[in-house]
């Protein structure tokens, strides 16, 4: 095996790894979305309903109430979640570059066909 053997495998394992960062971001991103459209929705038809950690307030028995995790509305952490995912993306685009000018095309290929 050569060193420019040794680097490419170390470049593919690399993007590998950075693809599937990338695909467990944007499923906690779609949880966030989604969390926050229910959450919308129920602040729109039912603000009272809505409790980020029910306190000392009573809701009726039987009340629909939608408790909101912190993680959820924690901007700080929706931001991080955010930029990191920018940077995988830099990352991912920089890395697809360099296997295609290596002649590696078809495992950005093989990538792309596994995400469906």
């Amino acid at each position: 095996m050569t060193d420019q053997d040794a680097v490419l495998g170390k470049l593919v394992r690399e993007y590998e790894e950075n693809c599937r960062t990338i695909a467990a971001m944007r499923t906690k991103a779609d949880s966030v979305g989604e969390w926050l459209s229910r959450l919308g929705s129920q602040i729109k038809s039912n603000p009272g309903s809505v409790s980020y950690d029910r306190g000392d307030f009573q809701f009726p028995a039987g009340a629909q109430v939608a408790v909101v995790p912190e993680s959820i509305v924690d901007a700080e952490a929706l931001k991080n979640l955010i930029s990191e995912l920018h940077s995988c993306l830099a990352k991912q685009r920089d890395m697809e570059d360099r296997l295609r000018q290596a002649g590696m095309e078809g495992v950005i290929k093989s990538r792309a066909a596994s995400r469906g």
